[in-house]
């Protein structure tokens, strides 16, 4: 009789704990929903349209969310139809090797603009606990704007930015400086205005139109450029020249 009782109160038990383990991930689930929800709204706004890109499942895509969204599965080929919108980019990438992948396969893509999307904003979601990688695996690219939402055991997410042109992080090659945040209410996203102290870092300057009369008079102005930003170069990265006019008949 004991025995029956003790089997019966274990298997009570045991089920007991089965649904409060269903609970708590079915909450958590809801926790990171809210937390992703809550950084796309601030680093898009509420009604900017992005573009999700997932490989092979959608993990975290909340599913109530106002903005205008393109959904895609990195994983299989990319429409050519797709044209670029506007460069915002929210990413699963389950690791480093992972998002290299992607990156690859959006840089090939025609929804890349080679200006537009270096100056655009990516959300990162990850369980990557190598960060330095992470971030070197977009900063490869020059896009400077990059938010991570780290998903490690057990917690709901935490949200990391960093800096490139600092020294701590090697000009970003070597990043070791975070910020955390933790992704509640008072979270609160800022990104670096483009004249700032770039801390004797280089500095990019890309023409894609060969046409762009700008160039000639940049030129001239590097100099100044270079001290007022505090950058030990500037580095104008030209487009191809110019193709040579036909003569009329040929």
């Amino acid at each position: 009789m004991w025995a029956s009782l003790f089997l019966l109160l274990f298997a009570h038990t045991g089920k007991c704990l089965a649904d409060f383990a269903f609970i708590s991930n079915l909450d958590r689930d809801v926790e990171i929903q809210s937390c992703v929800a809550r950084v796309i709204e601030q680093t898009f706004g509420l009604s900017r349209r992005f573009t999700y890109i997932y490989n092979d499942y959608i993990e975290y895509l909340p599913s109530a969310i106002a903005n205008p969204i393109i959904v895609i599965n990195a994983r299989k080929p990319w429409s050519h139809h797709y044209n670029f919108y506007e460069a915002m980019y929210v990413i699963e990438a389950f690791d480093s090797g992972t998002l290299r992948e992607t990156m690859k396969a959006l840089k090939e893509s025609t929804l890349w603009h080679p200006h537009s999307t270096r100056e655009g904003k990516f959300v990162i979601l990850t369980n990557e606990k190598d960060l330095a990688s992470i971030f070197r695996a977009v900063w490869k690219f020059s896009i400077l704007h990059v938010v991570l939402v780290v998903f490690e055991d057990g917690t709901n997410g935490k949200v990391v930015t960093s800096d490139p042109k600092t020294q701590e992080n090697g000009c970003g090659l070597t990043p070791k400086l975070f910020d955390y945040q933790d992704c509640d209410a008072n979270l609160a996203i800022k990104f670096l205005s483009p004249m700032r102290n770039y801390n004797q870092c280089p500095v990019f300057i890309d023409f894609h139109n060969p046409y762009d009369h700008r160039l000639k008079y940049i030129k001239p102005l590097l100099p100044v450029i270079e001290d007022v930003l505090n950058t030990t170069s500037i580095r104008v990265r030209e487009p191809p020249s110019k193709p040579e006019m036909m003569a009329v008949g040929e």
